[in-house]
């Protein structure tokens, strides 16, 4: 009867251990699709947008700006009139410059997407068996290195494997072969003596497993994947009427404006 036990009970701890196992693969590949969508997938969204409609989405906000700027020296100047002060250009230009510094800042920022953009274009691609490589690569190096999974690691580890997730995000695969290759006959991670392999750890690492699921949704629902529906088809075509009709009206209203102004300070009796 003893023996019935301690054989039902190893058998179990058997199946308990092929769990923790199936888990831990599961959550690599879990890990290296969100890192796709974060470090591939993401960018290369961007960039597909950004060379699409960049030039279109830069000068709307640039003639958004220009409109805001416009209306805010039409109030300026008006307070001045008003208290009968003298106008002083200078002085109100400069207090817009300081208004307006953080949508100068969007600018730049569009302008630096554009040129990430433009550099991202003339990057080289990975073949489709590289692509795949690099994905089976990645998922073997998250199951030997990543902290969630190997608790404990010394720091040499640990900055390899950030360098791992360096070289999966610049798609280079040579890198990842190296890493692969000097983890490759490393022990995942220390056994757990079977009178610890409880089920604590199994719903740690079921935990976690959901929690990454969570998170891949959210990646998924947010920007830059809010941009995709618009890359091709009538989506594409309808975004791009849409910044035309908004150029047209903003440099309309930019126009009247600038009337409003010339009016106001009399340039337009010079």
């Amino acid at each position: 009867m003893e023996r019935e036990k301690q054989t039902g009970k190893t058998i179990n701890l058997h199946d308990r251990e092929r769990e923790r196992q199936t888990l831990r693969s599961e959550i690599a590949k879990l890990l290296e699709e969100r890192d796709n969508l974060l470090y591939v997938r993401a960018p290369h969204i961007e960039a597909a947008y950004c060379l699409k409609f960049g030039e279109a989405e830069y000068k709307v906000h640039e003639l958004r700006c220009d409109t805001m700027r416009a209306k805010r020296k039409i109030e300026l100047i008006r307070a001045s009139l008003n208290r009968q002060e003298p106008i002083s250009a200078a002085a109100i230009e400069e207090r817009l410059d300081r208004e307006f510094y953080e949508y100068k800042e969007r600018l730049d920022d569009w302008l630096n997407k554009i040129n990430d953009a433009l550099t991202r274009s003339r990057g080289e691609s990975l073949t489709k068996e590289g692509t795949a490589e690099l994905k089976r690569l990645y998922r073997t190096i998250m199951k030997t290195l990543h902290p969630d999974l190997n608790p404990g690691e010394s720091d040499s580890l640990s900055r390899l494997f950030h360098n791992a997730v360096a070289a999966y995000e610049a798609g280079d695969l040579e890198a990842l072969r190296l890493i692969a290759s000097v983890t490759e006959n490393r022990t995942t991670v220390a056994a757990i003596p079977a009178a610890e392999l409880t089920e604590r750890e199994i719903r740690r690492l079921q935990t976690l497993s959901e929690s990454l699921r969570n998170e891949i949704g959210k990646i998924e629902s947010q920007y830059p994947f809010t941009l995709q529906p618009f890359l091709d088809g009538a989506a594409a075509e309808e975004k791009r009427r849409e910044l035309e009709n908004e150029r047209l009206q903003l440099t309309q209203t930019l126009e009247t404006y600038r009337e409003t102004i010339r009016s106001l300070t009399g340039e337009n009796n010079e």
